[in-house]
């Protein structure tokens, strides 16, 4: 009835061709997209393409256009703009914030999302900022909350939302986005009457939370979506069509199966907060937070740090679950290796247990990899538990009720002796999703091989001075000509 109902109102509308406005400029001979008009006077019009292969260049161009201020018609061009990458547009939101008109882009073939500040009366636009996503997730469809304070962005490939947090006053968005499974639970799923695809798009109804628009685009048709308010939450609406509303995370296949799932399938992802030496880098520290599957091995874990991080994959590792009564401050191996020389140890010998052995509760280490005895003396207690980073899942150490509160590492190269705070500071559901995802991140990772917090300290020295001194002239020639990490 609803449907019918619709049909009748519709057929009194007239639609009629008032104007239209040739691209040129910029703009000339490219594929226009999308476009979305401004809520507030004097309502100009942004207009942006995909990229077109007749063109004289590859790229996406964005345009923006006056309208009349009392019916609506368009007047004339304001602006043209294209930008320096393979760009193309797939989706615009607009912001109004106090005077200003801030234009977002989700930029599909680069992997970007755009922002400008537009000037309202003479519809120039200049670039705010551009936030790059990872390469292959083709951004789409910006939405803005209500309350103006996170922006989302769909990625297509990656199936995921990415959440931004935004700048009340600017309009700014943060690089310290939440990418990915922020949902609680999913409500209900559907089966699409068609592909289901990227090209098909959802659209929530601006007056009420009961309906949204589907276009479908291999059939051509728009689709009326509804949800009602049931027993147990928000439940489909049963019509002729596909009713409800597309969540993401391919949820219907983990609904289907769930039953059959192992029972560490089952588990909730961790968020872990991951801490470098927070005692020593402070300004800024460096951290990184990941969305981490229960089931993958600390091997698998290991490679993502690497990858979040920024290091080389050069040295040996391990995990380790620390005594309470130990003293977690990170070991000084410059001072080791002076106490070594003054007490006229051999390298090879074990660590002096009064004086450097800490008592680690458990310890996950990589098979294969060659440990000299220095080393494996001082990371190994005689009571300490060990297991094998390719073996040892990490629900197994995380779940474990024997070693709630107790701390945790990750260190990397015993040498420089990197030790990593892991703290799990959340749990989030079990999505079908990469196994890790890195959520956030603050400050740059620090140089590979430069000799611990001392080196590293030394080589900002050196690139500080005025006049550097032949041995920081050295050391800067061996960052710029050695280092296996320049760009951590």
């Amino acid at each position: 009835m609803q449907r019918q109902q619709l049909s009748q109102s519709t057929s009194t509308i007239n639609v009629e061709l008032v104007r239209s406005i040739p691209e040129t400029d910029k703009c000339f001979n490219k594929t226009s997209a999308f476009v979305k008009g401004s809520v507030v006077p004097p309502y100009n019009v942004i207009v942006a393409s995909w990229p077109s292969p007749d063109g004289p260049d590859p790229n996406g161009c964005r345009m923006s256009l006056a309208a009349g201020p009392e019916d609506g018609s368009l007047s004339k061009l304001l602006d043209t703009w294209s930008y320096s990458n393979a760009s193309a547009a797939h989706g615009i939101k607009i912001r109004e914030i106090g005077g200003s008109t801030l234009v977002y882009f989700t930029d599909l073939v680069a992997d970007a999302l755009w922002a400008h500040k537009m000037d309202r009366l003479t519809g120039r636009a200049v670039v705010m900022f551009r936030e790059q996503a990872e390469a292959g997730s083709h951004t789409r469809h910006p939405r803005i909350h209500p309350a103006g304070k996170y922006l989302y962005v769909l990625m297509e490939v990656a199936n995921a939302i990415t959440e931004y947090s935004v700048d009340e006053k600017t309009g700014w968005s943060s690089s310290r986005h939440r990418d990915g499974r922020f949902f609680q639970r999913t409500m209900f799923t559907i089966t699409m009457t068609t592909t289901g695809g990227g090209a098909d798009g959802i659209s929530p109804a601006d007056f009420s939370d009961e309906y949204a628009i589907l276009t479908d685009h291999p059939r051509g048709y728009v689709e009326m979506e509804g949800i009602k308010q049931g027993k147990h939450g928000l439940e489909s609406v049963t019509r002729d069509r596909a009713l409800g509303v597309i969540h993401l995370g391919r949820p219907s296949r983990l609904r289907d199966c769930w039953p059959n799932h192992k029972k560490e399938c089952r588990r909730p992802n961790y968020i872990i907060e991951f801490h470098l030496s927070p005692e020593d880098i402070k300004d800024p520290p460096v951290k990184r937070t990941l969305s981490c599957q229960a089931d993958p091995a600390f091997e698998d874990l290991h490679s993502a740090l690497q990858d979040a991080f920024g290091w080389a994959s050069t040295h040996s590792y391990d995990f380790a679950v620390l005594d309470p009564s130990y003293d977690a401050t990170a070991i000084d191996m410059f001072q080791m290796m002076e106490n070594r020389r003054a007490m006229s140890q051999p390298s090879g010998t074990n660590m002096n247990p009064a004086s450097a052995q800490r008592e680690n509760v458990m310890r996950v280490k990589p098979k294969g990899h060659h440990i000299d005895s220095m080393h494996e003396g001082q990371r190994r207690h005689p009571r300490t538990l060990q297991k094998w980073a390719d073996k040892f899942k990490m629900w197994q150490m995380f779940d474990n009720e024997e070693w709630k509160g107790f701390k945790t590492v990750y260190v990397y190269d015993f040498g420089d002796n990197w030790e990593h705070y892991v703290t799990v500071v959340g749990r989030e559901p079990p999505l079908e999703v990469e196994n890790f995802r890195c959520l956030s991140g603050e400050g740059y990772n620090v140089v590979e091989d430069v000799g611990s917090i001392r080196g590293w300290k030394r080589l900002k020295e050196a690139y500080a001075a005025a006049n550097p001194t032949k041995g920081q002239r050295e050391n800067m020639e061996w960052f710029e000509t050695e280092c296996s990490n320049k760009r951590p």
